[in-house]
Order: structure tokens, then C-alpha cells, then sequence
């Protein structure tokens, strides 16, 4: 199931570099707590931004994601 990332700030990925978010979860629970599949999906993004695929667990329901912008300009998400 693919959930769309909704951020509470505006997110800056200055150029060239990689930035971490943290994105709110569903409150589904593995075995092992809340679990969380990152990865880059068929929903546009920003030209040059990618998502590092990253399995992670929380007990929060917060998860920290990468972002990479490989563009020459910063980028900006809201």
C-alpha cells in the first residue's frame, strides 16, 4: 500500500545532498512494533529528489526517511 508523505514543515534538500524527514507511520504493528517500507515509488517527485529504501521500526509511529537531491538546484517540499 503506497501513503503519500505528508510533511509538517517545509523541507529543504539542499543541492547535491542527502536529508532525513520523519514520516508519520499507519498504526499497523509487526511482530516487532510499528514497521516501516520506504522506498521509491510510481508517485512524481521533484526532478533529481530519490528516496532511499529503508526498512525501519518505531515505537512512535515516526520514522526517519533519506531523501537525496541529485539535482543542481536546491529543493524545497511542502
Amino acid at each position: 500500500m503506497t501513503t503519500p508523505m505528508i510533511f509538517k514543515d517545509v523541507v529543504h534538500v539542499p543541492v547535491l545532498s542527502a536529508t532525513t524527514v520523519l514520516a508519520k507511520g499507519l498504526r499497523t504493528v509487526g511482530e516487532n512494533g510499528p514497521l516501516l517500507l520506504s522506498e521509491p515509488g510510481s508517485a512524481p517527485l521533484p526532478g533529481g529528489l530519490v528516496v532511499v529504501p529503508t526498512l525501519e521500526m518505531s515505537e512512535r509511529h515516526l520514522f526517519p526517511v533519506q531523501m537525496m537531491n541529485l539535482f543542481d538546484e536546491d529543493i524545497w517540499l511542502t
